[in-house]
């Protein structure tokens, strides 16, 4: 879960290049529960939203700047949960339930 108290989200907003200056905020609580209504509804045609699309790029700045969890790999290359799955599907007889 990501919080971020309603006084910093306004600042943070009115602050940002992007705020319109001809806008003031009159009721924080109710613009902030706009802000998450659409952060959270506003979809695009592939289901993602802007959330989504926050957490992917920061993701990739991540892994662009060498941060530590994550390591380069082939593509053809089991991942970890590959091996698990597969150890998992060998201890259960007859593999997994229907």
């Amino acid at each position: 879960m990501i919080r971020i108290g309603i006084p910093l989200l306004m600042h943070a907003l009115q602050e940002g290049p992007a705020w319109p200056e001809e806008f003031r905020v009159t009721d924080p609580m109710a613009f902030a529960k706009a802000i998450a209504f659409h952060l959270q509804n506003d979809e695009e045609e592939d289901g993602t939203t802007a959330i989504h699309r926050a957490l992917d790029e920061a993701a990739i700045h991540a892994i662009e700047n060498a941060c530590d969890g994550v390591e380069d790999v082939e593509p053809d290359e089991p991942t970890d949960e590959d091996r698990q799955r597969e150890l998992d599907e060998a201890d259960m007889p007859g593999g997994f339930p229907d």
